[in-house]
């Protein structure tokens, strides 16, 4: 028979779902090629379209869907190799050639979407003289069966409403109506995204027009039709407008009646109109009002008005899409940045974003879409990014209340600090981690609700998921009696364990003796509360950071990661973690499996920042004053991983400095400002320009105290912060809080209420010059305060050990560093080092009266100077002992860690001290390893270059950057600008310059302070790949792979000379010293 293909452009391709059904896939051994059918056949309401069959140039794979078009398979496209989505009419469907034209005239027209909630077409075609769509294959599920999974919540049923009625704006102002939208032609594919499927063809296969349906003044008992409720010519009985019944023309209005139906069954659990009979459904469709919505969910007034206007049996009564868009999107924003009003800033700065600022939590929609759909089959969800990134924003502001949306959720949030298994216990045991921890409100066995906005009440628990944990007890009874009664976990007795410090302390043990018991007690609070658990792990590498205990790190893990391990357990984890921290993770095989699903946050896209800058600001009135501006913060920011808290607080000083009457935000006030780079150091640097000479070495040391030596955050209380410091520091500490560069929260901890305090954002270490400087000037203070703080730490929890106490040599080496120490030396330190001199001090009065009395007793003083000859060396050996083995361990550790220059430090002095075989293994091992300095790139680097003062290293990389590290503050930057693979890299005489090479046949030119591109030297006909400066920096050598060499004047970029004579690429080129010869 005749065979006819139209197939469409891939740029006019969108996306088309396939069910979440799983079916056998077809035995391999045979290739699909042999022996498969190449004809369709018919049995009754079937496609016989067996796998490996070759429909044009798709390769049927299996069935994932039929209905009554007809059916829906997996197939190859074999020309591009990718799978799609091949729909197969059904004959029945057409009763003419010109039915098959227009059919394929329509599927041509849908095909011209291109929108994020319409699923569209790649190829129409026909194949034995039936038509066939060949759409993007996507997994998900349709909106029929999640509404039958589980209720929607009004949030979440407005949500996707909306989609929806984007979905049909974009295609009435096409011209193109559905008149067949349905639950079954909604789809929410796995990343979240709702589609719209079938637009228009339903309209193509109506080859005889409205079916009539004479009404009847009484209900009738004919029985139903077969297949009632499937698709028709004209659409799905339950989803029929008036007009449909009554044989009229349809309109857009027709399918605004469809989606009122959709909206009213998503909100009210019911179909408004719901008959068994056919000529039922048709008299009460046609005659009668919708039952009001108010008697089944509590709904603001413009919701509930809005779903009865879509129901109007007049056409022209009802909203049109537009309207619909418009009054959805307004009420899923009621009580958004306007209920916060103007005195307080839509930007949050350096502070994390939390549930609290959900509705101010802009740009990230796509990909908060996409995690909460995972969450549906995913029980432990790793969100992995750099520092700077927004990953604890993204899963506190977006994931957490998208999710509280959808169903009623147990929330626990925390952060491991510095005794990870101590922290899960005090949620476990008090609630949670964004509660108010006063003594008043730690009430045991009770759940608060976050407040909802007053636009969608709901008298249903479905429909108003509840949030916070304020407490958690385990329930009294658990079925297990499937497994032998000597396996049942004894059930924590919360109510007697109390919330005492000792309790915590036991709770937290039997947690870290017993990993698996988190998720049994998780699973018992979901069980007795009747909702779902989620547990959220913020800052996992605080486990390596700030952990006391470094072997507490795998069970943790093991706990947190193993307290769920199935789909349909209703506890899920979520935890947060620095990508450079990845390797420390993945142990195991758990962890490994773990992460092999994870979500990366990156940087946003240019569109998404420009979002992020302006609807905060919109939704308040204001407006930028230059349109330009905002596009000159996005470049500021550049390739920078932690543009988030840079950005944000150079939109926060903006916003101070806002024009109030006129509602604009300035660009004066934006240059005043310094622009993004100066808004932030220029903040720190104004607060410490306050104060004055006799505060500042108070301030150094305050903020000191929050770095770690691996210059990270550290969390600290109050009181250690305080601790050994002038009153005035107090005063000082309070400055830096308001400025916002320290931030405090309370907990209830080891001695009560007690304030912890942090850096607001470690972009303040890599990018505040003067905290650079302070810590660059303390590295050696830091390092010996905190080996000298694992000594002491060691012997406080020994009970104070007298023998452990340092004297002679390693007691003077001890005192001579701390006279070097600027800032303030921890209590524990001090402590142990007087208690050192003071044993050296009663020593050395021992020897004095031994002395003295030997001249009474010439015998006693022989005896006694032998005896203490050998008790002083015992000692002083005791001592070096210990030290050398507190040396080494502090070595190997440094070692582990990657930090070289500390761990051969450490280990010089632990052989000075005395000499080991494990320390001169781990020397040796050193010397293997002759590593200073270390960073990792995205991709294969190509060429590396040092500049002159050694502070900066260029990287060219395969994906195209060259990244340019500073190898003192560890900062990294990104210069972008190559349009291929960068290849090879040389710095200016004088470091000022750098350049690189490139596939893209050009030099480029970067200003190493800025980062800003200063030209581009063009005029290779290939890759460039060999790059040299003359000694005075006044002219560039660039050899290509085109077998030249160029030479150009740095300052002009004009081309001086070509030199020619090699016969194959060029990959090197040198100066001599004084610059007269190039090689």
């Amino acid at each position: 028979m005749g065979r006819r293909r139209q197939d469409l452009p891939d740029d006019d391709a969108a996306a088309v779902v396939a069910g979440d059904g799983q079916q056998p896939l077809p035995r391999a051994g045979r290739s699909p090629d042999l022996e498969a059918p190449t004809s369709l056949r018919f049995e009754g309401a079937d496609i016989v379209a067996p796998p490996g069959m070759m429909i044009d140039h798709y390769r049927l794979m299996r069935r994932i869907g039929h209905g009554g078009m007809g059916e829906v398979h997996l197939a190859r496209d074999i020309k591009l190799g990718r799978k799609v989505a091949l729909k197969l009419v059904h004959p029945k469907q057409f009763d003419s050639p010109e039915t098959v034209e227009r059919f394929i005239v329509e599927a041509r027209l849908t095909a011209r979407f291109n929108h994020p909630h319409i699923v569209t077409i790649y190829g129409v075609g026909e194949h034995d003289g039936r038509p066939y769509l060949a759409l993007e294959y996507l997994e998900g599920q349709d909106l029929g069966a999640r509404m039958g999974e589980r209720p929607l919540s009004v949030r979440e049923a407005m949500r996707i409403g909306l989609a929806v009625a984007e979905a049909l704006l974009e295609a009435h102002a096409h011209g193109v109506l559905h008149r067949d939208l349905k639950p079954g032609n909604v789809m929410i594919g796995r990343d979240g995204l709702v589609r719209v499927l079938d637009f228009g063809l339903s309209k193509a296969l109506d080859t005889q027009g409205p079916v009539s349906v004479r009404l009847p003044e009484q209900p009738s008992s004919q029985p139903p039709p077969p297949d009632e409720h499937d698709s028709w010519g004209f659409g799905t009985p339950k989803y029929l407008a008036p007009e449909q019944w009554r044989e009229e023309e349809c309109t857009t209005a027709t399918d605004l009646w469809a989606f009122g139906t959709l909206l009213y069954s998503m909100l009210g659990h019911q179909l408004p109109f719901d008959e068994n009979l056919l000529r039922d459904q048709a008299y009460v469709v046609c005659t009668e009002p919708a039952p009001p919505l108010d008697g089944l969910v509590r709904l603001s007034a413009e919701l509930s008005a809005l779903v009865h206007r879509c129901l109007e049996k007049t056409p022209s009564d009802r909203p049109s899409a537009a309207e619909v868009v418009e009054q959805l999107s307004a009420l899923i924003g009621a009580g958004g940045p306007r209920r916060w009003g103007t005195k307080h800033s839509p930007f949050r700065g350096l502070m994390p974003f939390t549930a609290e600022h959900a509705d101010r939590f802009f740009g990230r929609d796509d990909e908060i879409a996409s995690f909460v759909e995972r969450t549906r089959l995913q029980p432990v969800l790793p969100v992995l990014g750099p520092s700077g990134a927004g990953k604890s924003s993204f899963v506190r502001a977006g994931a957490i209340p998208r999710l509280e949306e959808q169903e009623s959720w147990i929330v626990m949030t925390m952060r491991p600090g510095s005794r990870p298994f101590h922290s899960l216990a005090l949620r476990l045991l008090r609630g949670d981690a964004d509660a108010t921890l006063s003594s008043s409100q730690l009430l045991r066995g009770s759940l608060t609700s976050r407040s909802e906005p007053t636009a969608e009440p709901t008298a249903k628990p479905v429909d108003q998921p509840v949030a916070v944990v304020e407490a958690v007890e385990a329930p009294e009874t658990i079925d297990e009696s499937a497994r032998d009664e000597s396996e049942v976990p004894t059930k924590l007795d919360l109510d007697k364990l109390g919330t005492g410090d000792q309790d915590v302390q036991r709770v937290a043990e039997l947690l870290r003796e017993r990993p698996a018991r988190l998720g049994f007690e998780l699973r018992a609070l979901s069980e007795e509360r009747r909702c779902r658990v989620l547990i959220f792990v913020d800052q996992l590498e605080e486990l390596f950071t700030l952990a006391e205990d470094p072997t507490a790190a795998e069970p943790f893990l093991e706990a947190i990661c193993g307290a769920t391990d199935d789909a349909l357990d209703p506890v899920r984890v979520i935890f947060t973690l620095r990508d450079d921290y990845l390797g420390r993770v993945a142990t195991g095989p758990l962890m490994r499996e773990v992460l092999s699903q994870v979500t990366v946050i990156q940087r946003p896209d240019v569109g998404a920042l420009h979002e992020i800058l302006i609807r905060p600001i919109e939704q308040l009135g204001f407006h930028y004053e230059d349109r330009e501006l905002v596009d000159e913060m996005v470049e500021a920011v550049g390739g920078e991983p932690a543009c988030l808290p840079l950005l944000q607080f150079a939109a926060s000083q903006l916003w101070e400095r806002r024009d109030r009457d006129g509602k604009l935000l300035l660009r004066s006030a934006y240059a005043e400002m310094g622009g993004v780079e100066g808004a932030l150091a220029g903040h720190a640097d104004g607060v410490v320009a306050t104060l004055s000479v006799d505060d500042l070495p108070l301030a150094r040391n305050l903020l000191l105290r929050m770095v770690t030596p691996q210059r990270s955050r550290r969390v600290v209380s109050r009181r250690r912060v305080l601790e050994g410091l002038d009153k005035a520091a107090r005063e000082i500490l309070a400055r830096l809080t308001e400025a916002r560069l320290v931030t405090a929260s309370k907990i209830v901890g080891d001695h009560g209420v007690e304030t912890l305090l942090e850096l607001a954002h470690e972009s303040l270490i890599r990018r505040w010059s003067t905290l650079s400087r302070w810590l660059d000037e303390s590295r050696e203070e830091l390092v010996f305060l905190a080996e000298a703080g694992q000594v002491a730490e060691l012997w406080i929890k020994r009970g104070r050990r007298r023998s452990e106490l340092w004297e002679g040599d390693a007691l003077h080496e001890c005192l001579r560093s701390m006279a070097r120490v600027t800032t303030e030396v921890p209590p524990a330190v001090r402590e142990f080092v007087e208690a050192s001199g003071s044993k050296q001090r009663q020593r050395t009065f021992r020897r004095r009266a031994a002395f003295v009395g030997g001249f009474v007793a010439m015998a006693a003083i022989a005896v006694g100077a032998i005896l203490l000859a050998l008790f002083v060396r015992e000692q002083r050996d005791m001592a070096r002992h210990d030290r050398a083995d507190a040396l080494r361990e502090g070595g190997r550790a440094a070692l582990a860690q990657g930090n070289v220059l500390e761990a051969r430090a450490k280990l010089r002095l632990a052989l000075e001290s005395q000499d080991s075989v494990t320390a001169r293994a781990l020397w040796w091992q050193l010397r293997d390893q002759p590593i200073v300095w270390r960073a990792h790139v995205a991709s294969t680097t190509f060429g590396v270059a040092i500049s002159p003062d050694a502070r900066q290293v260029a990287a060219s990389s395969q994906d195209g950057p060259v990244y340019l590290f500073d190898t003192t503050t560890r900062a990294t930057r990104i210069l972008r600008g190559h349009g291929d693979q960068a290849i090879g890299v040389a710095f200016s005489p004088d470091g000022k310059l750098l350049a690189s090479g490139s596939l893209d046949k050009t030099v480029r030119l970067w200003d190493c302070a800025t980062g800003e591109l200063v030209r581009t030297l063009e005029g290779h006909g290939s890759a460039v790949h060999g790059i040299a400066f003359s000694p005075d920096g006044k002219r560039i050598a660039a050899g290509a792979y085109d077998t030249t060499v160029r030479v150009f004047d740095v300052d002009s970029g004009k081309l001086e000379m070509t030199l020619k004579g090699h016969e194959a690429a060029i990959r090197g080129v040198a100066f001599n010293h004084d610059g007269t010869l190039l090689a």
